[in-house]
């Protein structure tokens, strides 16, 4: 284990082990539409749960109802998800699974073992604009709650409130995790780094929201951007708003610069903090990661904010632990984690 993911554990456990992508060949292409700036491409799935991780590593089960997103993150770190798509606008191009739901409902009827948690938005926000129209979600959190699994939802949206009802009811059942991405509490810079995501306010809001009904709930504060979001000043703000909104945790981890990311946020930083390019350059000469020296200090400054506010770094797990044996069948996966989606 990296100096890193030592401290940061959540980089080992979600970054690092990606979700296997929806490889061109396993999906449909059946028809395209237009909704607002995003071209929508819906396709066909054989499978909706996807293993994170491989082999002896996979360490949860994952949904993505989407494929794209078009919050235009300057920092996302799913672009490199489209490449297996053969496509390079990813914010552009956003693939809607139009059959997930049934897909399943399919797998879960094989006999989903009780109390074992599935994870909605590993890779692309299961409540991104276009799902107002195409309300996948909800129709798998329905089918969610008729088979009582329960759901771990990431988003950086609050159209999860519509769907309220329903997550009421499976926080009664069988537990619910709703975790927001929300990396400053500034409205501005939010602006400028998540152009189409809601406010800080509203997403605030929405976690005191989910408290109320029952849902547990955290803020995750990721990816911290060195010089942009990392003030003592602004880590303090974030972590009383979250205090004010019940949250239950705020998860925080720094930027990383994998792959294309590292190309589209220097290009960011040239055109709007030209002043910070050359020392990101120095932050980032190893490789894709901060150096240690800058780990250990945002790790301490995050310590020391998660012992004062009372809010602990992460939530407690969801549901039972996974055993592999049990459920390789039922994702018509193999030994090493592969699966047709």
């Amino acid at each position: 284990m990296s100096e890193l993911t030592r401290l940061f554990p959540y980089l080992d456990s979600q970054y690092m082990s990606y979700p296997e992508p929806t490889r061109a060949g396993n999906f449909v292409l059946t028809g395209t539409r237009q909704v607002g700036h995003t071209e929508v491409r819906e396709i066909t799935v054989k499978t909706a749960v996807t293993p994170r991780g491989r082999g002896v590593r996979v360490t949860g089960y994952d949904i993505n109802t989407y494929r794209g997103c078009a919050h235009g993150c300057v920092y996302c770190f799913a672009r490199y998800t489209h490449g297996y798509m053969a496509d390079s606008d990813f914010f552009g191009h956003v693939y809607a699974k139009v059959n997930v739901p049934e897909a399943l409902e399919r797998q879960l009827a094989r006999g989903w073992k009780s109390g074992v948690a599935i994870n909605l938005g590993s890779v692309t926000d299961p409540y991104q604009p276009i799902e107002a129209s195409y309300r996948l979600t909800r129709r798998i959190l329905e089918v969610l709650l008729r088979y009582r699994v329960p759901v771990s939802i990431t988003t950086k949206s609050v159209m999860f409130l519509k769907d309220m009802d329903l997550l009421e009811e499976l926080a009664r059942v069988c537990g619910v995790q709703v975790r927001i991405s929300l990396i400053s509490p500034s409205k501005p810079l939010a602006r400028q780094l998540e152009p189409y995501a809601p406010t800080p306010q509203k997403r605030f809001e929405a976690l005191a929201r989910c408290r109320e009904a029952g849902c547990s709930t955290a803020v995750l504060m990721m990816p911290v951007l060195p010089y942009l979001t990392d003030s003592i000043e602004e880590i303090k703000k974030l972590y009383q708003e979250a205090s004010h909104a019940g949250v239950q945790a705020v998860v925080a981890a720094p930027l990383r610069l994998r792959g294309s990311v590292r190309e589209v946020f220097m290009n960011f930083l040239h055109r709007n903090h030209p002043r910070l390019v050359h020392r990101y350059s120095a932050l980032y000469a190893s490789g894709d990661d901060v150096d240690d020296s800058y780990a250990s200090w945002l790790s301490l400054v995050v310590g020391i904010m998660s012992e004062y506010y009372r809010i602990p770094r992460e939530l407690p797990p969801l549901g039972r632990p996974v055993v592999q044996r049990e459920l390789f069948a039922l994702l018509d996966a193999g030994p090493d984690g592969s699966c047709p989606v």
